[in-house]
């Protein structure tokens, strides 16, 4: 039992965290883009639009490609960010997601399944997404390196 309260409390720390990391980002961008002085002005001027998005996603990546989709022409879609700075900041997913959240998420899993003795089906169904997650995320850095 007290196993089972740890791995909880764990579970619990390894989605808050990444979501608060990923707020931090967001709310330091400017950091990441100082050569860029459109995408500065952009995020100077949209900071609650930012920031929102990534408290909605969760993801600070994610609403990075959006603000700079481009999408119908829209000046809230044209953040300025080069495709090359949106692969600097691809390391931004691989922290949050893969190193905070997605990798301690499958080892609480595998302790919970060793904990209980068992396997269930919603626990492999929980370890299948977040092997999947980490094995997409880190394919999908290394393509955009090279």
């Amino acid at each position: 039992e007290d196993m089972l309260f740890v791995i909880a409390v764990l579970s619990i720390v390894f989605i808050v965290v990444p979501y608060l990391v990923n707020l931090y980002y967001a709310m330091t961008i400017t950091h990441w883009i100082k050569d860029n002085e459109p995408s500065q002005t952009w995020f100077a001027s949209y900071p609650k639009l930012f920031t929102s998005l990534v408290a909605v996603t969760g993801g600070c990546h994610c609403s990075l490609q959006l603000v700079s989709s481009n999408v119908f022409g829209l000046s809230i879609f044209s953040s300025g960010l080069t495709p090359n700075e949106l692969r600097e900041m691809a390391k931004i997913r691989l922290i949050s997601n893969v190193m905070l959240e997605n990798a301690p998420q499958l080892i609480c899993q595998i302790l919970y399944a060793v904990t209980i003795r068992d396997i269930t089906t919603a626990l492999v169904f929980a370890s299948v997404a977040s092997a999947a997650s980490i094995v997409s995320t880190l394919i999908s850095y290394w393509v955009d390196r090279h």
